[in-house]
């Protein structure tokens, strides 16, 4: 290619005093050089050096934007040659020039639109596409603007759309993109503050969901799954994210999986899908399908200790940041007391499974709570208190005013559960909490030892527990 073709550019940064003339032929020697180079990687690396040792001459003789011009006009020829010495050239300057210069090249040219138009083309070589990616990866590490000018130039949508693979494509070559993008979306999804736009979550989300419902392999299910849970990570859009492009279903019938890592994932994505933080608002109530409650029905008996851990921890999630009616729970109650009764060994699951239960007592309605009780609800959190030595102490105020709460709510209900705790012996133990260090535990226990379950000043427990 003639240097000479790139004149306009380099005479228009002459006329503005941007460079001397003898400048300018140092320029235009370099392109000659670039021209005759070889393609070994060595080669391009030394290129790359000189450029880093003379970046103000390069970038005011226009010398990285010719690059950007090689790489846009071989990258669909038949010998590409050009275009992948211009990917190594870029990729070795970006890797070392200070973060002032990578965001001097982000976003004052054009490079991101060139190298979307190189992904977007039908016949390129999967050299030049690795190269690229390579490319790209430099800028992501570097700042979160970087990031917000990825997507807004179209670059993400490109990189996504090389996921959508044909019909009978190797499962290797999607194995090896899948490990190349999903890199590249882990270092775009990792700045949280600020995070991504909620355009680009949601185009993620819905190449993940797509993604997720057509591939069993596990070697493709776990980088998809893990970049899923950095997705939910972000809750600024849970509903829009999450839920509409299909992505949180997809993933919650993965936790049916007979694979455990598959099943752990889900259940991580899950939890981080359930969670908010501050205030429920009005219309984030019961914003989960659900359905979920189906996906998550066996995991209570699961032969796996540390699954049946996280499940009772999901529950505890969904129901404390009320993401699905607990009148719907009715299903799964006998599993969850059963967890915290005699017939589980494991004391960390019967403790988890205190959690699961004090946090259903707090929010379930007349109906539900009258099953609760009938199910056992109350023994189980009863025994958790006699036999488990250590618990943790918040565990022991949220039972405590698990128990206010029934007594000052259900009125109906309250002589039911004076005989069920006086039947397991809390009546008369209720002594050592009041010896208690914390003081919400002493003051619940005081007004359980007094009252007896009969005229409790609940406003009196919510200013004290400091409960919303």
């Amino acid at each position: 290619m003639d240097p000479q073709f790139f004149s306009p550019l380099c005479d228009l940064s002459r006329q503005m005093g941007l460079i001397s003339q003898n400048q300018l032929n140092i320029i235009y020697d370099h392109l000659a050089i670039f021209e005759l180079l070889d393609n070994d990687l060595k080669s391009s690396q030394n290129y790359g050096d000189w450029i880093l040792s003379n970046m103000d001459i390069c970038w005011r003789g226009r010398l990285i934007e010719t690059l950007f011009f090689y790489l846009e006009a071989n990258a669909c020829q038949r010998d590409p040659d050009n275009a992948v010495k211009a990917l190594r050239v870029l990729y070795h300057v970006t890797t070392y020039c200070t973060e002032i210069k990578m965001q001097h090249i982000s976003m004052f040219s054009n490079l991101f639109v060139v190298l979307k138009v190189v992904l977007e083309l039908t016949q390129v070589l999967d050299t030049i596409v690795d190269c690229t990616l390579d490319l790209v990866s430099n800028f992501l590490f570097s700042s979160w603007m970087i990031r917000d000018a990825i997507e807004s130039s179209g670059l993400l949508s490109a990189m996504l759309n090389k996921l959508d693979w044909p019909p009978g494509t190797d499962v290797v070559k999607q194995n090896s993109l899948i490990a190349k993008i999903g890199l590249l979306l882990y270092q775009f999804l990792r700045h949280k503050t600020p995070g991504p736009a909620i355009t680009a979550l949601e185009k993620i989300a819905k190449t993940l969901a797509a993604l997720l419902s057509v591939n069993q392999d596990l070697t493709i299910l776990m980088p998809l799954l893990k970049l899923t849970r950095l997705v939910a990570e972000h809750q600024s859009a849970t509903e829009r994210v999450m839920i509409k492009t299909g992505l949180f279903a997809n993933t919650a019938s993965l936790v049916q999986s007979p694979l455990y890592e598959v099943k752990y994932e889900a259940i991580f994505i899950l939890a981080n899908t359930c969670q908010l933080y501050g205030r429920v608002k009005r219309h984030n109530l019961y914003r989960l399908p659900p359905s979920t409650l189906r996906y998550i029905h066996h995991l209570f008996l699961h032969r796996c200790m540390k699954i049946r851990i996280m499940a009772l921890h999901l529950l505890t999630g969904i129901t404390d940041n009320r993401a699905i009616d607990p009148s719907l729970m009715c299903g799964i109650m006998p599993m969850v007391i059963r967890c915290a009764s005699e017939l589980e060994l494991e004391v960390e699951v019967r403790v988890a499974a205190g959690w699961t239960l004090a946090s259903l007592t707090l929010h379930l309605n007349v109906r539900g709570m009258a099953y609760f009780m009938h199910s056992g609800g109350v023994h189980a959190m009863c025994y958790l208190l006699k036999t488990v030595q250590e618990l943790p102490i918040q565990l022991i105020r949220n039972i405590l005013t698990a128990f206010i709460k029934i007594w000052e709510s259900y009125r109906y209900l309250a002589s039911h559960l004076v005989n069920i705790l006086r039947e397991c012996g809390i009546m008369d133990g209720l002594q050592q909490y009041m010896d208690s260090p914390n003081h919400a535990v002493r003051t619940l226990a005081t007004l359980l030892k007094a009252h007896k379950g009969y005229d409790i000043c609940w406003v009196e427990v919510l200013a004290m527990l400091n409960i919303d």
